[in-house]
């Protein structure tokens, strides 16, 4: 167990890291890429999964028929996230995407599920503390959507990832004339 923004480990010294639905409980993932890059070693592969932008699509759509403050995390979008691995010089990068449903007899059974696992959390800086009125929720409960079987579905959109650390990236000579550098003054 470690601070993944820290990873107590030597710089190139793993071969391997496997992540398995961390980075959306994070508030940057990039630090947290950044930090993988530095404990692989050259070639080392990185891979991992984590939560898509449809992911809880109709707990979000009944939340913000009641409600304009954020009650579920913001997850990420896959072709920001390519782009993002891309940017930071990750090499052979491989994104998938797929889509899970869980159906539930009865709206708050969704909401207990994702209690239950710990999904309570909201990273969003303009969440709004506090809890929710008993007329708020009941509304909530109402608008979530029922399909035709009179089942409640939540929606997992899962993104899985592969990257290869490459070589570090080199870091620009800068030059500068010494006439260009001046004395300040006292």
């Amino acid at each position: 167990q470690a601070d993944a923004q820290h990873l107590p480990l030597a710089d190139a010294s793993v071969d391997m890291i496997c992540s398995n639905l961390l980075l959306q409980w994070l508030p940057n993932t990039h630090i947290v890429l950044e930090e993988c890059r530095r404990v692989l070693k050259p070639q080392g592969v990185l891979y991992f999964s984590t939560l898509g932008t449809d992911t809880l699509h109709e707990a979000k759509q009944a939340l913000a028929s009641i409600s304009r403050d954020h009650h579920i995390n913001h997850h990420h979008d896959i072709h920001q996230l390519g782009d993002q691995l891309h940017g930071m010089g990750w090499q052979q990068t491989v994104l998938s995407q797929s889509w899970h449903q869980l159906c539930y007899a009865k709206a708050d059974y969704v909401f207990k599920d994702l209690k239950n696992i710990g999904a309570s959390t909201v990273l969003s800086p303009d969440r709004k503390t506090g809890l929710m009125t008993r007329k708020t929720w009941q509304a909530c409960l109402t608008a979530y959507p029922c399909d035709a079987q009179q089942q409640y579905r939540a929606t997992y959109h899962a993104i899985l990832a592969r990257a290869i650390r490459g070589q570090p990236k080199p870091k620009p000579d800068i030059h500068i004339p010494l006439d260009q550098i001046k004395r300040r003054s006292p």
